[in-house]
């Protein structure tokens, strides 16, 4: 429903749904990390309403919102990125996006994955810190809720220790709520 109503004249009122106050995000470049929600479709138009960067999978170059999603992949898109967050922009990243490399194994949830260190890779390249946040449904608006905050100082562009303790929060978080959760919901 949500989906439809995104691309109606209601748009507008729709996106008022999300209240998000990140208050170190609106001054300075940061990541955003956060679990695939069931309320990702109204999260995307908003981030594009707001101008947030995401990094989401596999866009269509002629979708008119490919100036601020992006695959993450060549070195264009990361210099892109790396500007865009020496400007000032906010860049949100999913946490829960796995591969098939052997650079940081973890369980989530029970079943052993290999997690994507791209967000930790990225605020370690541009110096930005990373905020992790979690959408929540609460009295029919969703709200994010701010998890712990990570600096990149002093850290190896090797380092996984930050990625783990994110997906190990959200292990905690997902646990407590499944609703907050994609795999749970849909």
């Amino acid at each position: 429903m949500i989906s439809f109503l995104v691309r109606t004249p209601l748009r507008r009122d729709i996106l008022k749904l999300i209240n998000v106050d990140i208050p170190i995000a609106r001054y300075q470049g940061c990541i955003i990390v956060m679990c695939h929600t069931p309320w990702k479709r109204l999260l995307t138009e908003w981030c594009l309403e707001k101008k947030y960067a995401l990094i989401i999978g596999k866009v269509k170059r002629t979708d008119r919102r490919w100036a601020i999603q992006r695959e993450g992949a060549g070195l264009s898109e990361l210099y892109e990125l790396l500007k865009y967050l020496e400007l000032g922009g906010p860049v949100i990243v999913m946490a829960d996006i796995f591969n098939n490399l052997k650079n940081c194994p973890l369980k989530l949830l029970g079943s052993e994955y290999n997690a994507s260190v791209f967000a930790e890779r990225l605020a370690i390249l541009a110096k930005v810190p990373i905020f992790t946040v979690i959408a929540k449904l609460s009295n029919a608006r969703i709200e994010f809720a701010e998890g712990p905050q990570f600096f990149t100082e002093g850290l190896k562009s090797t380092s996984t220790i930050i990625t783990t303790e994110i997906i190990s929060f959200f292990e905690k978080e997902i646990g407590n709520d499944p609703a907050i959760f994609e795999k749970y919901v849909e």
